[in-house]
């Protein structure tokens, strides 16, 4: 999207989406969702990733060198004054010294990544003072600490990513970056400055070792993707935002938090997060004390069912409602220390591909109808755990599905 493959507009993510799709279909790309776990809740995150075959990958680098791509520090050591010279420049896991590549003409370039390289510790403090159409900046995963301040001068850059690097806060440069569409900080930054409001054009921030964000990220309207750790929100008049705040952010996509007051509860119970009527997944952890004198958990509001675009649902300790199963595009559905029993028919779901279903002293009853009439057409995963009153599950599936299954090794 920001090097213009793909038309700007409302619908542009889909579009995207629907093209990589059309790509793996072609078997040009081929798509596939890895696994990884969360450490401290043991919890299951999916990731999708894609990949392409090594002829098409120095077929793809070719053409790309004709279209003025670099692809190694010779090639960018020979970068041209002018319009002309070279437009992107990528030299990802080469092992290089930056020291090589910064005597080139750099004021063209539009893609500038120097990602996986572990040997840069820090950059030029001029690097960027000359480069006047920068869109894309990746240092992932290099040793970089902190940004020079020219980098401020690329006021039209649109995707800054520093993921793995050391970088521990927000540098103070990114605040004049206006156009930014897509920022990713380090698992070390455990702080957003409250002027990362100001970024009015974000649509992608990724932060995963924040948990607590500051009240000012409700303005960006445009915000699709919040990664962060799993979110805290406050229930006071302060500088975090609150649930309220966040129901607002009616662009979001992707969304995980925690509700640790009786109050929050009570507005989930109500519907205030139906109003993410874009929400394809979404994480809500109940953490509020059972010492609380409640009698039972509470239930997933009716008003939810507006959320019609939702693809993963992750519940911890809630009442599951009958019409859950009215999510016709729910593919991953994980239910955790929640009331079950009363659950209908989770196998009639059409494209449900994963479900876990966990238990605990509380909730000991799965769902009286699992396994008992219909079948799972796409299911592939499914896990039952820590339920005290276990009947035999004998969940059916089609049988070209699970020949399917084993020829994966499934």
């Amino acid at each position: 999207m920001v090097e213009g493959f793909v038309p700007a507009g409302d619908e542009q993510w889909d579009m995207a989406w629907d093209w990589l799709y059309q790509l793996a279909e072609l078997c040009l790309l081929q798509l596939w969702e890895d696994v990884k776990e969360y450490d401290a809740t043991d919890q299951i995150k999916f990731s999708k990733y894609c990949k392409i075959h090594d002829v098409l990958h120095d077929l793809a680098i070719h053409i790309s060198r004709e279209n003025k791509c670099a692809f190694s520090v010779e090639e960018a050591s020979t970068c041209t004054i002018g319009a002309s010279g070279w437009s992107r420049i990528l030299l990802a896991k080469k092992d290089i010294n930056v020291d090589n590549i910064f005597d080139s003409q750099l004021a063209y370039i539009r893609t500038f990544s120097l990602s996986q390289n572990r040997e840069i510790t820090s950059l030029p403090s001029n690097l960027f003072t000359h480069v006047r159409g920068l869109r894309i900046l990746d240092l992932s995963y290099t040793s970089i600490s902190t940004l020079p301040e020219s980098a401020e001068k690329n006021t039209l850059l649109k995707v800054l990513d520093l993921r793995g690097t050391e970088i521990k806060q927000v540098p103070e440069c990114v605040r004049h970056l206006k156009s930014l569409l897509f920022l990713a900080m380090p698992n070390r930054c455990k702080y957003l400055p409250p002027w990362i409001g100001e970024l009015k054009c974000l649509q992608h921030l990724e932060c995963e070792g924040v948990h607590r964000m500051p009240k000012t990220i409700s303005k960006l309207a445009s915000l699709r993707k919040l990664q962060s750790g799993i979110l805290h929100l406050s229930i006071e008049e302060d500088e975090f935002i609150r649930l309220e705040d966040l129901a607002n952010m009616t662009q979001l996509q992707e969304l995980e938090l925690t509700l640790n007051h009786e109050m929050q509860l009570k507005m989930v119970e109500e519907g205030i997060l139906s109003q993410l009527l874009k929400m394809r997944q979404l994480f809500i952890r109940n953490c509020v004390d059972d010492e609380m004198g409640r009698t039972k958990l509470p239930r997933f509001s009716e008003k939810m069912r507006a959320m019609e675009n939702l693809e993963s649902l992750r519940l911890i300790k809630f009442e599951v409602p009958r019409w859950i199963c009215d999510l016709w595009n729910l593919r991953e559905l994980e239910l955790c220390n929640c009331d079950c029993s009363d659950c209908p028919e989770l196998q009639t779901m059409p494209n449900l591909v994963r479900l876990k279903l966990s238990g605990n002293d509380r909730c000991i009853e799965l769902p009286k109808a699992l396994g008992k009439s219909g079948e799972f057409p796409y299911l592939y995963s499914l896990s039952i755990q820590f339920f005290e009153e276990q009947e035999e599950v004998r969940p059916r599936m089609k049988q070209s599905d699970a020949n399917a299954g084993r020829e994966d090794g499934a």
